[in-house]
């Protein structure tokens, strides 16, 4: 089962008049089990992929979480883009703040991938020739398609050709109006 399939299962739970923390604790709790019953509704879902249901569970607690993907060149907008996205209650993993001397930056990266509902990656051209913004847009896109966060959400801060990988994803544009890009990717994360 899909991410998008474990999503619609917390619409439609809340939609049933759940409280997402209701929800919460009932799939932590029901991690052996198939079937669930909501107000005489069975819900099938999959929940023997511990990593999947820790991931649903993250998505539903708390505000949204994003991860920052961009090249150091792109620092000074990063951090005003991390700024505004925490007065708009965004909680994000940016790898001033979260990673230390002497941590694994391998490991560091996959963590935080694997705990966000969101990857923002900050499209220009010194980020496409960066090797470490590829290989985690490589980890966040792989993670994507077998059903697990993080949601790939590109912000284009310059003109230039999109990859083809990120081709079929619509973009935040930052490249006229900062606010208008911000206001896009907001608009992203209370979609889903």
């Amino acid at each position: 089962m899909d991410l998008a399939s474990l999503i619609s299962v917390a619409v439609s739970a809340t939609a049933a008049g759940l409280a997402l923390s209701l929800l919460r604790n009932l799939l932590a709790a029901m991690t052996s089990r198939k079937t669930i019953m909501v107000d005489d509704r069975t819900v099938h879902i999959d929940l023997s992929d511990p990593e999947r249901v820790s991931a649903l569970l993250a998505l539903l607690d708390g505000p949204p979480r994003a991860m920052m993907i961009y090249a150091h060149e792109d620092t000074k907008f990063v951090r005003s883009l991390v700024s505004d996205l925490q007065q708009h209650d965004v909680a994000v993993w940016f790898d001033e703040d979260e990673i230390n001397v002497g941590d694994s930056l391998t490991e560091a990266i996959r963590s935080g991938l694997a705990s966000s509902g969101y990857a923002i990656v900050v499209l220009s051209r010194a980020a496409l020739s960066s090797k470490w913004v590829n290989s985690e847009l490589d980890q966040a896109l792989h993670r994507q398609q077998n059903g697990y966060p993080p949601l790939v959400l590109p912000a284009l801060i310059e003109d230039l050709d999109l990859p083809t990988r990120l081709a079929h994803i619509q973009y935040a544009d930052f490249r006229g109006d900062y606010d208008h890009g911000l206001e896009q990717l907001l608009a992203a994360m209370r979609q889903t």
